[in-house]
């Protein structure tokens, strides 16, 4: 297995587990809330359109703030900024649990993003500093098996508390994990990024390292792959519980029980990712996914088109997407990474911020969408769809 050095040796195997807490935290507090989402409108007298901006304000502070961690770290070391973004989550957590309005509720969600978006940027980095090449594809994909399984719980069992105990009590759950996952990357989170290795950027020196980065036609195409995907499923989460709760009437507890066959569909994904890299290119598969997506896409419009509305015509080509989704990630990521490996801490910045970029402006669109039918969030995921397939052919040039 390939590394790279550290001052200190620490197992792989803790790593990823320490990996998966901080994905874990991240995904959880990103879906738990979904089908409380109806509820909170009501009991805060709140437009669902604006009610829908608590998962697209959230992405966009995601966004800008892995801007700022990515250099922080690469100066600093991995472990100190990411105990100071926690920190600063758990404080969002509590604005959220107290809010008593809209505007608070959204302000909260951004200060959570703020916080958090130290786990997603340097989640990336961490990896980077510890594994390598082929290596990191399939660590990539592992770990996406393991978020495959354990985030589907954040809606599953955020429908039951909604159920029993209210739209409070699913941010009270977040913030008390909060508590606890801090407390153990405090205790437990190794420095990855060895002192002798960090780099003291001046402003003038990280935006020229952006700029190379924003000019890298490979970085630029294998990002977009990931932001586009992502997109695809933000904007499926965010019309979903609309759509699925008052369109076709399903109750919370039935509309969190949705949430493991997309997640299960997403680890087939990787499962296969990991099988095929022993015969196939990341390049290859990240081809091959794009029109698999598409496949799915086109395939929830046409039912649409011809009035067909239930859950399985939505469920059903979601489930290709998820397990397109399954190959892009991994595969993107580990080729966006592998010409910059002594900027891990920026260039995970970067692709974060503009994964989150991209979903977030795709999820305030779609919090604009009517949930009537699912025919404008197919198509909405047929365009995306398509532009991915066209962002491998024309940027990546890959066939």
């Amino acid at each position: 297995m390939t590394t790279v050095t550290s001052p200190k040796p620490y197992s792989h195997t803790f790593i990823i587990f320490l990996l998966v807490i901080m994905g874990v935290m991240s995904q959880f507090s990103s879906d738990n809330f979904l089908p409380s989402l109806p509820y909170i409108a009501i009991d805060l007298n709140a437009a669902k359109s604006i009610t829908k901006l608590a998962i697209g304000l959230y992405l966009l502070g995601l966004c800008f703030s892995t801007l700022i961690y990515g250099p922080l770290s690469d100066r600093y070391g991995r472990r100190r900024i990411v105990l100071i973004g926690y920190v600063i989550f758990i404080f969002g957590c509590i604005l959220v649990t107290t809010t008593h309005s809209i505007t608070q509720l959204l302000i909260g969600r951004v200060v959570q993003a703020l916080g958090i978006g130290a786990g997603a940027a340097l989640f990336r980095a961490i990896m980077r500093d510890v594994f390598a090449g082929n290596q990191l594809a399939k660590i990539g994909s592992l770990l996406g098996t393991i978020f495959a399984i354990v985030p589907p719980l954040a809606p599953l069992s955020g429908g039951y508390v909604q159920v029993h105990f209210g739209w409070r009590a699913n941010f009270a759950i977040l913030l008390i994990l909060a508590i606890i996952f801090t407390t153990i990357l405090a205790i437990a989170l190794p420095e990855t990024f060895p002192s002798d290795k960090r780099q003291r950027h001046s402003l003038k020196q990280i935006i020229r390292t952006y700029a190379e980065l924003l000019t890298h036609r490979a970085f630029l195409g294998y990002t977009a792959c990931s932001g586009l995907a992502f997109a695809n499923i933000i904007v499926y989460v965010t019309i979903s519980p609309f759509l699925f709760q008052h369109t076709l009437h399903l109750t919370p507890i039935q509309f969190g029980w949705l949430s493991p066959i997309t997640a299960m569909s997403y680890m087939v994904g990787t499962l296969l990712n990991i099988r095929l890299l022993n015969f196939y290119s990341s390049q290859s598969l990240l081809r091959i996914a794009g029109f698999i997506m598409l496949a799915g896409a086109i395939i929830m419009l046409a039912l649409g088109l011809i009035g067909i509305l239930n859950v399985w015509v939505i469920m059903l080509p979601l489930m290709l997407i998820c397990i397109a989704n399954g190959f892009v990630f991994s595969n993107a990521f580990a080729c966006a990474f592998e010409p910059f490996p002594q900027a891990a801490g920026i260039t995970g910045a970067l692709f974060s911020s503009l994964q989150m970029l991209t979903a977030g402006v795709a999820s305030s669109l779609a919090a604009l969408i009517p949930a009537h039918n699912q025919v404008i969030m197919a198509s909405a995921l047929t365009l995306i769809s398509l532009l991915i397939v066209l962002n491998v052919k024309f940027v990546l040039r890959l066939g």
